[in-house]
């Protein structure tokens, strides 16, 4: 018998239909929803896929117990129930996978986590995380499409981004933009998948559904997952951050939060969820609070200070491009500030991160330099995706001049 739903549980799957309804996407949820789990060949063969990449680099023994270790994982995984019958099973193990990273970082830190919250999917385009009180339960929400966005981009960069090679062996990335400029020159078909990665988040609000991920050779796969990953984990960390620090929503409804759709009596007569308005100050905070939960959690899996940071810049680019792209279909110019009465600009965000980072590294006993390699590849991620913006840009202003629309899913 299944356990009896929480409030938040229930207000979640409330709006998830709401929002689903109103994008005419309600039968993607029906009895014969696919599950990742569903087809026994496809799980077995992917696990016989992950164990190859991996035979190289262990002995027989340890392969074996990689695979016990594999397998039984998957049962726990395929055993897990979900919060509502509209999350989809590999987004919430992302989701649940990305949570447990960041608590097991937090009490390596030291740092207190006074609720775990409840994490849900919304198809609503917000570009960052959306918390909510419903009694005592805290929800945490993000966008239905945004980390599978992430995942696809981070593909066409680290692919566009020359890799060298140390003494050692170790990999690395070239921040030479003139290799990076002659790459893109030279690879014609990693422009057209940013491009057709961008438009279909933008037009269709569905980037996962048209252009599935790459399948790369190694070691691009390992740097697009690291990369996807470090992205993946500030996100969470910064809505954990805002947990951690105690920055609770002031009193207020939820009508109007997700536009029309959402304004039904339901939700007009309830005075019990809490709104959470937050100042940009607030925001900093957990920016930087979510900067030293994340590179902490990629520390303890072994990756440098570079590696760890290198998707927080990552992240604000992909917020960036969205947000130029929103504005610049809608009304044929990119809008100048990007700011929000919650949220600062991506340009503000990411000055103030990159000076946190010294902070953080500097109070850890680090040179006043430690930073700058750091900061240097993320400077050379930022100008890559600058570099492809600049190829769409003239595909979205023809989109405006045509009259088309962006997704319903764009507040």
């Amino acid at each position: 018998m299944a356990a009896p739903r929480s409030e938040g549980q229930l207000l979640l799957e409330f709006l998830q239909q709401k929002m689903y309804s109103h994008l005419g996407r309600l039968d993607e949820f029906g009895p014969q929803q696919s599950d990742v789990f569903d087809d026994e060949k496809e799980v077995a063969r992917s696990i016989e896929e992950m164990l190859a990449k991996r035979a190289a680099l262990v002995t027989p023994e340890e392969l074996a117990t990689l695979r016990t270790s594999l397998t039984a994982k998957i049962q726990r995984d395929r055993a897990m129930d979900l919060p509502t019958r509209f999350e989809r099973r590999d987004d919430y193990l992302w989701m649940r996978y990305l949570a447990d990273e960041i608590e097991a970082a937090a009490q390596d830190l030291g740092m207190r986590i006074p609720v775990r919250p409840l994490l849900g999917t919304l198809p609503t385009g917000w570009p960052n995380g959306q918390s909510r009180w419903v009694g005592a339960e805290y929800i945490v929400m993000f966008d239905s499409e945004l980390f599978g966005f992430g995942l696809l981009l981070s593909q066409v960069v680290v692919l566009l981004m020359p890799l060298t090679r140390g003494n050692k062996g170790q990999f690395s990335f070239s921040n030479d933009l003139s290799k990076i400029e002659a790459s893109i020159d030279e690879k014609p078909e990693l422009v057209q998948r940013f491009c057709e990665v961008v438009l279909a988040y933008l037009m269709r609000g569905a980037p996962s559904a048209l252009t599935p991920p790459y399948e790369l050779e190694e070691p691009y796969n390992s740097m697009a997952e690291v990369l996807h990953r470090s992205m993946a984990l500030f996100l969470m960390a910064h809505e954990y951050g805002h947990i951690i620090l105690g920055h609770h929503p002031n009193t207020g409804q939820l009508q109007g939060l997700f536009n029309s759709v959402l304004a039904t009596s339901a939700l007009d007569s309830s005075g019990e969820q809490k709104e959470m308005f937050r100042s940009w100050f607030q925001e900093h905070e957990a920016d930087a609070r979510a900067l030293t939960l994340t590179i902490r959690a990629m520390q303890l899996k072994g990756h440098d200070v570079a590696f760890s940071y290198w998707g927080v810049d990552f992240f604000l680019s992909c917020i960036d491009i969205i947000e130029k792209g929103v504005a610049l279909v809608r009304a044929g110019e990119e809008s100048v500030n990007g700011s929000s009465d919650t949220h600062p600009s991506t340009q503000l965000r990411r000055g103030i991160v990159r000076d946190t980072l010294r902070g953080v590294l500097r109070r850890n006993g680090l040179s006043e330099g430690a930073a700058e390699a750091p900061i240097e590849l993320g400077s050379c991620l930022e100008k890559t995706i600058a570099k492809l913006w600049a190829r769409l840009r003239p595909v979205l202003v023809g989109l405006h001049k045509e009259g088309r629309t962006v997704s319903p899913i764009w507040p």
